[in-house]
């Protein structure tokens, strides 16, 4: 949980200042995320989204990306079967 609430506050804070920076290219502005706090309301509420989603998935992937993803999910289950096996004969 701690995790996933971290990767929510730094996707929401990332998303949000590249948002708002590309915005200000598009208009041909000057952005400063030092001298704003935008960036810092918008990344809360984007990260918010984001980790009341994953709770509320119980932090699966929905049908589409899993199926998408499903490649990934077989190299993470490899990754744990050779460490657990490696930590409980080894260890």
């Amino acid at each position: 949980v701690i995790s996933a609430f971290h990767s929510a506050v730094r996707g929401g804070f990332m998303a949000a200042r590249m948002g708002l920076q590309y915005h200000a290219k598009k208009n041909r502005k000057r952005f400063n995320d030092e001298e704003s706090y935008l960036d810092e309301l918008i990344g809360s509420g984007i990260a918010f989204v984001g980790f009341y989603i994953q709770l509320r998935s119980g932090f699966s992937l929905p049908f589409p990306l899993n199926i998408v993803l499903f490649p990934f999910t077989l190299v993470e289950w490899l990754i744990r079967f050779v460490l657990a096996d490696d930590t409980m004969f080894n260890g």
